[in-house]
């Protein structure tokens, strides 16, 4: 049995921070908030976060008290990271969270996936606790599928953000009890007014036109992949490529025209003004591409996460008319300001929250025939029924928010059974 040192809770944050990703932001700030309300009763809590960059995390992370490690992005990416988490892992943490909503997952890459892995790994022998945190699991490729039935077993306590990945989990093998909340982004509150308008004055808009917002993403340049040489525009983190062959690339190019015709179909039809929300580093540059093949570009502004952070991101979603998202957290950012919303999607995780809202008639594979038209018949029918989808939007969130908020209780009922008080202090069971 093991006591608390000094009577401090020592929290070790691991996910995929520091790298402009508008979802893993609100992730990061509302597992910070949580971790705060929950086990702060129990001892000063001593909270540190692994990130790419400090200085990107600082954008939105504005707690002083949370210390940065900054793991860095220069080559060679991963390797480097080693020594530096096994430090960590050995500084003696009592809990390794794991805050990345896609733990679980390889369509991205194997990489991230084996970093989380591996850190349980490191965590167990010095008696770390370790909890997946309203995390997801996707469709793994087989020798993955053993490799997380394995490590997952040994983790502490494991919460999935929707049935599906729990469901996954059970599939590969997993056999402790999986939790099912769902994403921690649900409790994020956009700005206040004069925050939102003082950012829409400065993007230089009519603000007497409605204003929609349109979410665009690259199908099909995944996964990154491990390569010493390579096009500098596939290019993630060297050296890891984007992996797409001909056909990817041809179906890129059609999508982005279709993107950028149904882009001007919105401004024209509603005499509106446009917002193209890079919801990540990565979404910058296909959107820029659709932005380019643009007839009106001077009623649309690009909005991408380098320049513009968590809390601007939201503050301009919550003044929508209605948005069109590839991205499931820009879905999930717009549902408190009710914003009715149209999905083109190839995740799971967005069907099942459109499932979950009951507007599946508002969703759109990315591989449907003639998307621009189905697009454009799908806006319509949205505007026609406006009223009736923002209100399924509002009635669905506090359900959502309810089952968001079940994290804390989790984490607060494990940390109780983990951690027994003894003579005034918690220490191990």
């Amino acid at each position: 049995m093991k006591r608390l040192r000094d009577n401090k809770v020592r929290v070790l944050l691991f996910g995929y921070n520091g790298e402009n990703n508008t979802g893993s932001e609100s992730r990061l700030v509302t597992i910070v908030e949580d971790v705060r309300k929950t086990l702060g009763e129990y001892g000063e809590l001593e909270l540190v976060a692994i990130a790419l960059s400090e200085e990107n995390v600082r954008r939105y992370l504005k707690d002083p008290k949370v210390r940065i490690i900054e793991l860095g992005t220069s080559w060679p990416i991963g390797v480097k990271w080693i020594p530096k988490v096994l430090g960590l892992v050995l500084a003696r943490y009592d809990l390794l969270i794991l805050v990345e909503g896609s733990t679980f997952t390889d369509h991205f890459s194997s990489f991230l996936l084996y970093s989380y892995l591996f850190g349980t790994l490191l965590a167990k022998p010095v008696d770390c606790k370790v909890v997946a945190y309203a995390v997801d699991c996707g469709d793994l490729k087989p020798l993955n599928q053993k490799f997380t039935k394995w490590i997952a077993n040994k983790m502490d306590l494991l919460i999935t953000r929707s049935y599906d990945a729990r469901d996954k989990l059970k599939r590969y093998g997993v056999t402790k009890e999986v939790f099912v909340t769902t994403d921690t982004a649900f409790q994020y509150k956009p700005p206040g007014e004069d925050y939102t308008n003082d950012l829409l004055r400065k993007l230089n808009l009519d603000p007497k036109r409605p204003l929609i917002g349109f979410a665009p993403k690259e199908f099909f340049w995944w996964p990154v992949t491990i390569r010493f040489f390579g096009p500098k525009e596939d290019l993630y983190r060297y050296p890891y490529y984007h992996t797409w062959g001909r056909k990817d690339r041809e179906n890129s190019e059609k999508v982005k025209k279709e993107f950028a015709k149904y882009a001007d179909y919105c401004i024209k039809e509603h005499n509106a003004n446009l917002l193209i929300f890079c919801m990540e580093r990565m979404d910058y540059p296909p959107s820029k591409d659709v932005y380019e093949l643009m007839e009106y570009k001077d009623r649309a502004r690009l909005i991408p996460s380098n320049d513009y952070n968590l809390k601007d991101i939201t503050g301009l979603l919550s003044k929508l008319k209605f948005l069109t998202s590839t991205r499931y957290h820009a879905c999930v950012l717009s549902m408190v300001s009710s914003i009715p919303m149209i999905s083109v999607s190839h995740d799971v995780r967005c069907e099942s929250l459109f499932k979950e809202t009951e507007i599946m008639e508002y969703y759109i594979p990315h591989t449907r025939e003639n998307l621009y038209q189905t697009m454009v018949e799908k806006t319509k029918l949205l505007v026609k029924n406006e009223e009736e989808v923002k209100t399924k939007v509002k009635s669905a969130y506090p359900k959502f928010l309810d089952r968001c908020l079940q994290n804390r209780q989790l984490l607060k009922g494990w940390f109780e059974k983990t951690f027994e008080v003894r003579g005034g202090k918690y220490c191990l069971v």
